[in-house]
């Protein structure tokens, strides 16, 4: 949709839809709202809603398992979302550069992050990731620099470790509770 710089809202109702193709809204700088009801939606391409700078508002149906690479790439004025809990995996640069996110809620039958998935959201002070993530890529919350909390559930690497009192990376150093 190459001519959609004007377009402010796009509501989606077809029960056949599966996918949303490879860049299909992307550059829609004047898409606030999406709305994506009665589909068997199972993947957002990727790119698909890239650069669209205005969006702050977009439902997802219960049916999405995949989002693509860079999906909500440089969506700057989306605050928060609620993935449905049908997704299992959020690929890599999925919410990079998502600068005003601050809140998102991640399903418990989400298995994958992939690597840079939110790069660069300054604005996310804290998150919660289920214990059905199996696989955590790289550098997934780096230039996350409001972020103050990151909770995992379930066993981790550091389950029965009674003696362990600090987490230290490269950069700061982690207090475990």
């Amino acid at each position: 949709f190459c001519s959609c710089t004007s377009w402010t809202t796009v509501i989606i109702d077809g029960t056949n839809l599966e996918t949303i193709g490879y860049a299909a809204f992307r550059s829609c700088t004047s898409l606030k709202t999406v709305i994506i009801d009665g589909t068997n939606l199972e993947t957002i391409g990727n790119y698909a809603f890239g650069n669209c700078r205005s969006l702050t508002s977009i439902t997802l149906p219960n049916t999405l398992t995949n989002i693509g690479q860079g999906v909500f790439l440089s969506c700057s004025s989306l605050t928060s979302i609620t993935l449905p809990n049908t997704l299992q995996t959020i690929q890599y640069y999925a919410f990079a550069d998502c600068r005003s996110l601050t809140s998102i809620t991640l399903p418990n039958t989400l298995t994958n992050i992939g690597n840079n998935a939110f790069y660069n959201c300054s604005s996310l002070e804290s998150i919660t990731i289920p214990s059905s993530v199996i696989i955590i890529g790289n550098d997934v919350f780096k230039g996350c620099t409001s972020l103050t909390t990151v909770i995992i559930k379930g066993d981790t690497p550091f389950n029965n470790q009674a003696s362990l009192t600090n987490l230290v990376n490269s950069l700061n150093s982690l207090t475990r509770s």
